[in-house]
């Protein structure tokens, strides 16, 4: 036991910036390291959810300011759509980002790697390995040792 501890600790797992922390850039841009499952239900599905509460009114005020209710008016709809698309856009392009950045940190917690995210996307069955991999990111407590991934998860 005491011989592979030492292999453990021999290993160069990425650190974070400060024991212990991890910075907001470091969680939600930076594919490497582990987050633990409080951390993951934070970041990744309650921050993202105020954001969303938060964000939605004042888009849809902004949709309806610019909008108006006059259909026939269409300047002021091409207005809003473009508002919409201009501050939308990046806003979600960043959101997905960071989600999938939060999810490979999530599965190096559970030992395994961020390549695991790419099954998703093969057509059909991609949708069926969320179910297993979803319920182990959601509920799974992960590794409560080093593993390659890092020390310990945040």
């Amino acid at each position: 036991e005491q011989e592979q501890i030492a292999q453990i600790e021999k290993i160069n797992f990425p650190k974070p910036a400060v024991k212990g922390k991890m910075s907001l850039r470091e969680i939600y841009f930076s594919p490497i390291g582990r987050i633990g499952l409080r951390t993951y239900w934070i970041h990744g599905m309650l921050i993202p959810l105020i954001v969303l509460v938060i964000f939605f009114p004042i888009f849809a005020g902004l949709s309806s300011i610019f909008g108006g209710n006059n259909p026939n008016d269409g300047n002021a709809n091409v207005i809003a759509s473009q508002l919409g698309l201009c501050i939308g856009l990046p806003l979600f392009l960043a959101w997905v980002y960071s989600n999938f950045m939060i999810m490979i940190k999530r599965l190096h917690d559970l030992g395994l790697s961020g390549r695991e995210l790419w099954k998703f996307f093969i057509p059909l069955i991609g949708w069926l390995l969320w179910i297993p991999i979803g319920f182990s990111l959601w509920l799974s407590p992960g590794n409560p040792g080093p593993n390659q991934y890092g020390d310990f998860s945040f």
